[in-house]
């Protein structure tokens, strides 16, 4: 399937309100062209980037610039993989939209999220 077909069937899938994020965003197949041309509704920043990023890598940099650049393309932006607070830290700087990682959670059963929500909203 060419990318004007996939864009064109993407279009039709928002209009019922179905929403795309690209996953892995930096890595493999995931390059600005594709962001360019499937208009995702998010890009989701590897994390890869994030692993290293409090010993002073170039990664802080290089998640602004994706930051921005997904942005420029109308994305919201999430960093995937944050674990510790120092790292939550360094991304949140960048201003992206979410952040998620095991720093705030390891991944949950559904019940078990609304749960967590259910006790976070009664404090």
């Amino acid at each position: 399937m060419n990318i004007s077909r996939l864009s064109g069937i993407l279009s039709e899938l928002r209009k019922i309100g179905v929403r795309f994020a690209m996953d892995d965003f930096g890595t493999g197949y995931s390059s600005l062209s594709i962001l360019k041309q499937l208009k995702c509704d998010v890009v989701k920043i590897d994390k890869v980037f994030v692993d290293d990023i409090a010993e002073g890598s170039m990664n802080e940099k290089l998640i602004c610039v994706m930051n921005n650049l997904a942005k420029i393309c109308d994305s919201k932006v999430c960093t995937e993989g944050v674990e510790t607070e120092e790292q939550c830290e360094i991304v949140s700087k960048c201003g992206v939209d979410s952040i998620q990682g095991y720093y705030f959670s390891r991944p949950v059963p559904l019940q078990t999220f609304g749960m967590m929500v259910e006790q976070k909203s009664a404090k």
